[in-house]
């Protein structure tokens, strides 16, 4: 199984594919190939590529939540201001939660003459705040997004780093948001926390006995041990994704392939959800399902709605980045996670794991949850 794969943020498939015109069944090999690499490296350093799962893949965990904290760099003297910050963030860490953290400046990339009009809306829409700031342009502030806390993990966070000026506030990105949306594009991948163990990247030329500290954040300082990847692989599978209400098109094809020798969108295939499986297992209320039938109803769906459902899911499922690409010997399947609206007007994430038949160019679903 390959929790994720991420091509968005690295050029190496897109650009390989197009310059050397590469079939789907080569980029396939070439994906499987690239993940064995990764496999060797990650046995390397005695990691384990399962207990990553949780950094990798996005969670419908009650009690976890999707944070993104914000600084103002205006008001920190050194210009290492990434250092500044995880060296008073970085003490707070320590527990044995694994999840994966990614930064970056709050840049415009919307190349329109109102886009900082609208970046500063966004934030100020969005943000719970800690202390004062003044908006000069969007590029000051610099973003940290965790993509599974508990609720006193972040509060600890918050209450620790309010004294510092520079720490302006936070905004949670649990559920789908036009400012979730924009980081997706804007921030990258820093490092992985697994328990006491920090993963991060090293430049493709080192070789793999290295742990080096690229990042330059003090890990061994505040108790982490250090573990670096060949960027190559890191990049490509360790790179968690930040859901978007405009995902990545060309990122879900590709992860596509890299579940089959097929390079294609999710809107190009059937969707099947067969009437015993809606009648016999989703809809029914008793715990041998797992009590399907009551997370139906909750989405506004009864036993009559079995069309309407198709669309709905259907809809969502091509807008939504998949995960646990996996063949296990007979049956091709993955995960998506979407986000719908419940009955009672709340959000609710909710994941479909689905199959994948090439011979009908279909899929259906497994289960939900």
């Amino acid at each position: 199984m390959i929790y994720s794969f991420n091509s968005k943020d690295n050029v190496l498939f897109p650009v390989i594919k197009s310059a050397f015109e590469l079939s789907d069944t080569a980029i396939y090999k070439s994906i499987a190939a690239e993940f064995d690499v990764l496999l060797h490296r990650l046995q390397i350093k005695k990691i384990s590529y399962e207990s990553l799962k949780s950094a990798l893949t996005p969670t419908q965990e009650k009690g976890k939540f999707e944070m993104c904290f914000v600084v103002d760099t205006t008001q920190i003297s050194e210009s290492s201001y990434g250092y500044t910050v995880f060296e008073k963030l970085l003490p707070l860490l320590k527990n044995k939660s694994t999840f994966s953290i990614l930064c970056g400046d709050y840049i415009d990339v919307l190349n329109h003459p109102d886009s900082q009009i609208f970046l500063k809306q966004l934030l100020n829409n969005s943000i719970t705040q800690s202390n004062p700031t003044k908006y000069q342009y969007s590029n000051q502030y610099f973003l940290i997004y965790f993509n599974r806390l508990t609720k006193n993990q972040y509060q600890s966070i918050v209450d620790a780093l309010s004294v510092y000026s520079w720490f302006v506030g936070y905004v949670d990105v649990t559920y789908d948001s036009y400012f979730k949306s924009y980081i997706s594009h804007v921030l990258v991948h820093s490092f992985i926390k697994n328990e006491n163990v920090i993963i991060t990247s090293h430049p493709s030329d080192c070789s793999d006995d290295e742990n080096l500290n690229s990042i330059g954040y003090p890990f061994k300082e505040n108790g982490f041990s250090v573990i670096s990847i060949n960027e190559d692989s890191f990049h490509l599978f360790l790179s968690y994704k930040i859901d978007s209400l405009s995902p990545d098109q060309e990122d879900i094809s590709f992860s596509f392939n890299a579940l089959f020798p097929k390079y294609i969108s999710l809107s190009d295939l059937k969707f099947e959800v067969s009437k015993d499986k809606w009648e016999k297992y989703l809809t029914i209320c008793d715990a041998k399902n797992g009590k399907k039938g009551d997370i139906v109803k909750k989405l506004g769906f009864d036993v009559d709605d079995m069309e309407r459902f198709k669309r709905e899911i259907y809809k969502h499922i091509c807008m939504n980045y998949i995960y646990n690409l996996e063949y296990n010997g007979y049956c091709l399947k993955f995960n998506v996670r979407i986000e719908l609206i419940t009955v009672s007007g709340n959000k609710r994430k909710t994941t479909i794991a689905l199959m994948y038949t090439p011979d009908d160019n279909e899929i259906s679903i497994i289960t939900l949850t």
